[in-house]
């Protein structure tokens, strides 16, 4: 129960900061930024939302039901863009490739300077 209270704590305060702030990130995107960093400096440990973790994991297709459901209520505006949607998603995933690939490439290049 720990766990669960955790995250739905740094969810919450993630909206709350989005909406004292008025930040141009989503409050969830927030929280979850927030929990990472209570991760890594050791706030949190990793153990006390591990099994919650793993029950939503094990669950998570569940949370995507009201995702498929409202696009099939748009279903004939998607067929009728679907060449623009098509190239959009290969378009962006191509430079995501190149970007991961290209700050990868970064990384092992400074690791070995590093080690010398």
């Amino acid at each position: 129960m720990l766990g669960l209270t955790i995250l739905i704590g740094y969810a919450f305060l993630g909206e709350l900061i989005h909406y004292l702030f008025d930040l141009p990130l989503p409050g969830n995107v927030i929280g979850l930024i927030l929990f990472v960093i209570s991760l890594f400096t050791g706030l949190i440990k990793i153990e006390q939302v591990e099994e919650i973790s793993g029950t939503i994991l094990k669950h998570f297709s569940f949370f995507f039901i009201p995702v498929i459901v409202s696009i099939l209520t748009v279903i004939s505006v998607i067929m009728e863009n679907v060449a623009t949607i098509a190239v959009s998603l290969i378009g962006s995933t191509f430079i995501v490739l190149l970007t991961t690939g290209w700050i990868v490439k970064l990384s092992v290049k400074r690791n070995k300077q590093e080690k010398e």
